[in-house]
């Protein structure tokens, strides 16, 4: 009740979201169709760039930290957890700046495990919609999410993170967001 008196367009949002009907009286017209030629709508690059302002440099960060700790802890084995405990997600912290100010946070493992799902995704794409991907990101600011890799993959297993393979990034990409050749 709270966020529908506090933020009733959120509230609205959410209700929409969660209808499994066309539940959208507020915009007659539209429809739940996707663009007949699959394009993305001009007023959505924004939003995108705004993700790269806000999220990019956390990422960065993380996958930077998480070769920093794996150069300091040797070599791990495929399949160990990359965390000692269970219920524990992380096993250190890492700064970045955002819009001029120092941000102190956790390594999240899960997160590296959801950022494959892009680069793996990406990496499965035919050519042609590679290079329409690749426009677009770039456009957006967000072209390092393509490639952006820690050494190592994240897979998981019962619901909790292990090491996987390494991922055959030269040093070259490290922290630059892009792949090395």
């Amino acid at each position: 009740m709270k966020m529908k008196l506090e933020a009733p367009s959120v509230y609205r949002w959410t209700e929409r979201m969660n209808a499994c009907d066309d539940d959208m009286p507020e915009f007659p017209g539209c429809t739940r169709e996707f663009p007949a030629a699959d394009e993305v709508p001009p007023t959505l690059v924004p939003v995108l760039r705004s993700m790269a302002r806000d999220f990019l440099p956390e990422l960065l960060a993380i996958v930077a930290a998480t070769d920093v700790w794996l150069d300091e802890h040797g070599e791990v084995a495929l399949g160990t957890p990359c965390t000692p405990a269970a219920a524990q997600r992380w096993v250190t912290n890492t700064s970045f700046e955002l819009r001029g100010a120092t941000v102190t946070t956790i390594v999240p493992f899960y997160t590296l495990y959801m950022l494959q799902r892009v680069t793996d995704a990406f990496a499965a794409l035919g050519s042609g919609a590679r290079v329409v991907v690749e426009r677009l990101f770039d456009e957006a600011g967000l072209a390092p999410l393509l490639t952006l890799k820690a050494r190592r993959r994240v897979e998981r297993r019962d619901h909790i993170e292990i090491w996987g393979d390494v991922t055959g990034r030269t040093d070259e990409g490290r922290g630059s967001g892009r792949e090395g050749s």
